[in-house]
């Protein structure tokens, strides 16, 4: 998607939601937050829906912090065709400024289903017999399971969605198409062979990498943008060695040669 110089990626965003809502009126759409990126958007958002005799917000499990105005779980909104431009433009703004923890979700279920079925989409069991939960709610898993799920498994996890919406690492928007089946037939838990389980924990390592040198080594990652020091760090750990690739010290000590690197290119030009 092309985006305009005179329009924000907000904006934009904003301006797909409403052409949503006039396209599909028979659907709801939802957005799914991960409190981790904005841990007290959900007190912000119950502050605003108090009064109202209907449930537009569920938490899909409750994360709270030490403060408890924070929530640092996946929670879904409701956001109606009548939402005030001001909230719809809040969300949008949140969702381009950190796009991990937001997602819009298309679907046709009520919104206390829409969390059942959700809930039920958490557990992982691989082949060798560990389980995990499933953070579906952070976008970047989004692409993985793509890669990893069968042709069977992905129509079956999404078949809640009509379409089911996310910024990638670019900011670009992207959708994954549902089925959009009138009933749910996924069965928890999601089953994963040793192949598609490596598929994830290889997705994960350079956000691992990349967290530990943003706390070791701030000032370094912070002469990147995001969306570089993350292209940076990706295309240096794809060419490590086996030896490296068992080692967590490693892998940062490749990824920060990579970024000083880059950075005397940049410092160069």
């Amino acid at each position: 998607m092309n985006i305009p110089d005179r329009k924000s990626r907000a904006e934009l965003l904003c301006d797909e939601i409403r052409l949503l809502h006039s396209t599909h009126e028979d659907l709801s759409i939802y957005v799914l937050i991960y409190g981790v990126a904005y841990p007290l958007l959900y007190e912000q958002l119950a502050e605003q829906l108090k009064g109202q005799d209907f449930v537009r917000m569920v938490q899909i499990f409750d994360a709270r912090g030490d403060d408890p105005l924070e929530q640092y779980g996946p929670f879904l909104f409701h956001i109606p065709k009548d939402t005030d431009g001001d909230l719809l433009r809040l969300l949008t703004s949140l969702c381009t400024s950190d796009p991990r923890g937001m997602s819009f979700l298309l679907s046709r279920l009520s919104i206390l289903t829409l969390k059942t079925c959700l809930q039920s989409r958490l557990a992982v069991r691989c082949e060798d017999g560990t389980e995990w939960q499933l953070k579906y709610f952070d976008s970047r898993t989004l692409p993985v399971l793509t890669r990893a799920l069968t042709t069977l498994q992905f129509e079956q996890f999404f078949s809640i969605v009509l379409e089911w919406w996310f910024l990638d690492r670019e900011g670009e928007l992207r959708s994954l198409a549902g089925t959009d089946d009138a009933s749910d037939s996924y069965k928890p838990p999601l089953l994963l062979s040793e192949l598609q389980a490596t598929v994830f924990t290889d997705a994960a390592i350079p956000d691992s990498i990349l967290h530990i040198l943003e706390i070791t080594d701030d000032d370094l990652t912070g002469a990147f943008s995001p969306q570089a020091r993350y292209q940076i760090i990706a295309k240096a750990l794809a060419g490590a060695t086996p030896e490296e690739r068992n080692s967590a010290p490693m892998l940062a000590d490749r990824a920060r040669l990579a970024l000083l690197e880059a950075l005397k290119l940049q410092d160069r030009a």
